[in-house]
C-alpha cells in the first residue's frame, strides 16, 4: 500500500509531489525504499502503487530509458500510457481486477517545455490514462489524513513552501493511522527547472512543523473545554 500525493503550485511551473519510502519485501518484512525513480536524461519521473506496483513501476521505467515512450507531448504521452496499460497483463501478469478500485497503476510526470505535466494510467479494462491539472491523491485513497489536503490545498495560497508542508504533514498523519502499510514522508519538488528530493535537513523541518501544529490543536483542545463546568 502507498499514498501519492501531487500538489501544483501557483508558482510558474512548479509542483510537490509527497510520497512514502515504505515497501513489502516479503512476509512481515518491509523497507525504506524509494518509490519515484527520475530519469533525468528524459525528463520524466514515474512511481507506482497497487499490486505489484514495484514491477509496474521499473517495467514502464525501463521502457522510458530505452526511449520505447514518447514524452514529446501530452497526446504521445497518454497514447503510450494506454498502450503499456493494454499490454501490462500479457508482459507482467498483473491481471485487472473488476473493482476499479483494487486495480495497480501509475503516475507520472513529464517535464515538456519546462512545464511539470502529470498523468495517471490505471491497468484496467479498457485501460484508463489521463492528465491531471489539479492535486491529485492516489493510491490509499481512504486515507484520513488526506481530509487535510482536500480541505486546505484551495484555501492555501499554494507557494511551494505552503504545499510541500500540506503534503508532508497528511503524509505523516497518514504514516501515524497506518504505519505497517504507509511509510515515513518522502518529498521531491520541481521548481526552476529541476526535479529534486528534499534532502533529510530539509524534510526534517517539515516534520518538525507539522508536529508542531499536532502540538497546538490538542494544547488548544486541552485547555478550552467545549462546556464549562460551573464551580
Amino acid at each position: 500500500m502507498t499514498l501519492h500525493i501531487v500538489l501544483p503550485a501557483a508558482e510558474p511551473n512548479s509542483l510537490v509531489w509527497v510520497t512514502d519510502t515504505l515497501a513489502g519485501l516479503g512476509f512481515q518484512s518491509t523497507g525504506n525504499l524509494e518509490k519515484i525513480t527520475y530519469l533525468e536524461d528524459r525528463h520524466a519521473a514515474c512511481s507506482a502503487w497497487g499490486n505489484r506496483a514495484l514491477v509496474l513501476r521499473d517495467e514502464f521505467v525501463r521502457q522510458l530509458r530505452f526511449s520505447q515512450v514518447d514524452v514529446s507531448s501530452p497526446e504521445s504521452m497518454l497514447e503510450c500510457l494506454r498502450s503499456f496499460a493494454a499490454q501490462v497483463p500479457f508482459t507482467l501478469g498483473i491481471q485487472p481486477s473488476a473493482s476499479a478500485r483494487e486495480n495497480p497503476g501509475l503516475i507520472v510526470t513529464t517535464f515538456i517545455d519546462g512545464r511539470p505535466r502529470l498523468f495517471y494510467c490505471a491497468i484496467a479494462m479498457p485501460p484508463v490514462a489521463i492528465q491531471a491539472a489539479n492535486l491529485t491523491c492516489v493510491g490509499d485513497e481512504d486515507s484520513p489524513a488526506r481530509v487535510f489536503v482536500d480541505y486546505y490545498y484551495e484555501m492555501s495560497g499554494k507557494s511551494v513552501e505552503q504545499v510541500l508542508f500540506l503534503g508532508i504533514h497528511a503524509m505523516r498523519l497518514a504514516h501515524q493511522n497506518k504505519t505497517a502499510f504507509i511509510g515515513e514522508p518522502n518529498a521531491w519538488i520541481f521548481q526552476g527547472g529541476s526535479f529534486k528530493r528534499l534532502t533529510t535537513p530539509e524534510l526534517t523541518r517539515f516534520i518538525e512543523m507539522s508536529k508542531s501544529l499536532d502540538a497546538s490543536i490538542t494544547a488548544y483542545a486541552e485547555s478550552s473545554p467545549i462546556v464549562q463546568r460551573d464551580p
